[in-house]
């Protein structure tokens, strides 16, 4: 492969991916109902010619055949945005561009994720008389819901045999244009806890002749916290917090029921095992000794844990040498969030890279999921490189 021909086609593409993440940035697609993402995407693949569907309603693979045989590669972008008013500035002032959509914005870097994979598809399809193999883009609905498309994305995955995923998210904890793409657990696996409990209800002045179910609760949250430093092997990485605690609207009556909620976090799927064991073996146990009813229970992972392949990175971080170099490589701790790419994995290896954004000049870095969070927009271009790089090393094109 002529790398000055590719390093031409990544510049021709600049503005382009620019005037996709602005409007998508302004035109966010609420988590799960992407249908504006959808048609856009599904838009760009007719222009450059590409064989589309939907799967789950609002997600979109399209499909990119090589002029010779290879292997099959997917590229993953999400594109659905978050529940929550942008704020009109980032950490420097104002923002050039935000929402128009009240009470919804990308706060998260997903209007770069699908921007970055558009400018990839372009510089692809541009490239396609040399490549060999097939390219999967596989824009993915509903990640900030949980992975609500999970099932119809292994499904896409396997119908279209894919080989190996890439994928790539925005990260304001680093530079901008700093890659990170390292092998083993990158992301926490996630899984939600919580349990409402029966008991008697009552006066507040005879609790001899209730159940308080308050107190059931309470012990349990309080015991919740010991699961952590005496279950889990000390240099494991675990975390578990309650964020909901509900029972009773008046002070001198208690209530038949109450109930908590939390979450767990995990980077190795047996802790996480282990850790939601012991939360349905406490929560029994307390209501038991308590004489409550365990009306629900809660103990289930949402998200898995994103391991990244080893051959995968070293694939990844040639790539980024070869056309970004070896300076844009850096090393960085596992993310403490979560992300449903992990399902992808389950089907097939690969690799989620850590692209940075953060820019004090530009404003840009502050946190996922704030009202102030931007991203520095001289980032994508790296990423469109990062992208067609992994495939065209797949494909040995490199």
């Amino acid at each position: 492969m002529d790398i000055g021909r590719v390093q031409s086609e990544l510049e021709a593409v600049k503005a382009h991916v620019l005037e996709v993440r602005r409007y998508f940035h302004e035109h966010p697609s609420p988590s799960g109902k992407e249908e504006g993402a959808a048609l856009f995407v599904e838009k760009e693949a007719e222009y450059l010619g590409l064989a589309h569907y939907r799967y789950a309603d609002y997600g979109v693979v399209a499909t990119l055949e090589g002029a010779r045989p290879g292997p099959t590669i997917c590229l993953r972008a999400d594109y659905d945005a978050l529940t929550m008013q942008e704020a009109a500035e980032n950490l420097a002032g104002k923002k050039e561009y935000v929402s128009k959509e009240s009470g919804l914005c990308h706060a998260c870097g997903h209007d770069g994720h699908v921007a970055m994979a558009l400018g990839a598809m372009r510089v692809l399809c541009a490239l396609k008389e040399q490549l060999a193999g097939r390219v999967v883009f596989l824009f993915e609905s509903g990640e900030e819901r949980g992975g609500l498309t999970k099932d119809g994305v292994r499904e896409a995955l396997r119908r279209e045999k894919v080989e190996t995923c890439f994928a790539i998210h925005l990260d304001a904890a680093l530079p901008t244009g700093a890659c990170n793409v390292e092998p083993g657990a990158r992301l926490m696996g996630a899984a939600s806890i919580g349990a409402t409990l029966r008991g008697r209800g009552g006066h507040g002045s005879r609790p001899d002749e209730a159940v308080n179910p308050i107190n059931a609760v309470s012990q349990i949250v309080c015991a919740l916290q010991g699961i952590i430093p005496n279950c889990v092997t000390p240099g494991e990485c675990a975390v578990l917090s309650v964020g909901v605690i509900e029972g009773g609207t008046v002070r001198n009556i208690i209530p038949e029921t109450a109930s908590f909620a939390g979450s767990t976090r995990f980077l190795s799927p047996e802790v996480g095992a282990v850790v939601l064991e012991r939360v349905s073996a406490l929560v029994c146990g307390v209501a038991a000794a308590e004489g409550c009813e365990v009306e629900s229970l809660t103990a289930k992972v949402d998200l898995p844990v994103t391991v990244n392949d080893e051959t995968a990175c070293a694939t990844a971080k040639a790539a980024v040498t070869k056309l970004i170099g070896a300076q844009a490589l850096v090393a960085r701790e596992p993310w403490m969030g979560s992300e449903s790419f992990g399902y992808c994995l389950e089907v097939a290896p690969g690799a989620m890279l850590f692209l940075g954004i953060a820019n004090p000049e530009k404003g840009s870095g502050a946190a996922h999921h704030n009202p102030r969070f931007d991203l520095d927009e001289d980032a994508l271009a790296v990423g469109v490189a990062a992208e067609v790089g992994y495939v065209l090393a797949c494909m040995s094109l490199l």
